[in-house]
């Protein structure tokens, strides 16, 4: 954990950052791609 960005970006606003971020990695690893589709549905 950083000491300076709670300084340099205000603690609320950096929680907001982080959460949003947080969001963000867990939808990106629920989307099935093209390929993974492709290669990998069909070996299931």
């Amino acid at each position: 954990q950083s000491e300076v960005m709670p300084i340099i970006m205000g603690s609320r606003f950096l929680q907001v950052y982080i959460a949003t971020k947080n969001h963000e990695y867990k939808k990106y690893f629920e989307v099935i791609s093209p390929w993974e589709r492709e290669y990998l549905l069909l070996s299931v």
